[in-house]
C-alpha cells in the first residue's frame, strides 16, 4: 500500500510539474516582455504572469493531473485560496529580491518559482483536488 502511494504520489508531481511547465512558460514569457517592452517592474510583470500562468494551472490540473470532478465553485474557490498565496509568496520573493537584495529579476524568478510548485502541488493535491471530498 505504501509503495503504492508512493507511486501515485510520483505520477501526481510529474504531471503537475509538466503543467507547471506551460503555466510558467506563460509566466516567465509574461515577465521577459513586460519589463523589456514596457518598462514594468520586475514585481509587477511577474504577478501579471502569475496570474494568467495561475488561469491555465487550474484548467489543466483539474482536467488531467488530478482528474477532479469536483464541482468548479467549491475547487475554483479553493483553487483561488491557494494561487493567492502562492501569488503572495512570488511576489514577495520577486520584491526582496530585485528591490532590496539588486539580483537579476530571472535568477530571483527562478527561485521563486522552485519554491511556489512545492506550495501548490502539496496545498493543491491534498485540500483543493483530494479525491473522495
Amino acid at each position: 500500500m505504501r509503495d503504492r502511494t508512493w507511486q501515485l504520489l510520483g505520477r501526481d508531481f510529474f504531471l503537475f510539474a509538466m503543467v507547471g511547465l506551460i503555466a510558467t512558460i506563460v509566466q516567465y514569457a509574461t515577465l521577459i516582455f513586460l519589463v523589456s517592452s514596457t518598462h514594468c517592474t520586475p514585481t509587477a510583470a511577474s504577478s501579471t504572469g502569475f496570474l494568467l500562468g495561475a488561469l491555465v494551472n487550474y484548467w489543466l490540473n483539474r482536467r488531467y493531473t488530478f482528474q477532479s470532478d469536483k464541482a468548479h465553485y467549491k475547487a475554483g474557490m479553493q483553487f483561488a485560496l491557494v494561487a493567492s498565496i502562492g501569488f503572495c509568496l512570488n511576489g514577495s520573493l520577486m520584491m526582496l529580491g530585485t528591490h532590496f537584495l539588486e539580483l537579476p529579476y530571472l535568477w530571483v524568478q527562478v527561485f521563486a518559482t522552485l519554491l511556489v510548485l512545492f506550495w501548490n502541488f502539496f496545498a493543491n493535491r491534498y485540500w483543493t483536488f483530494r479525491q473522495g471530498s
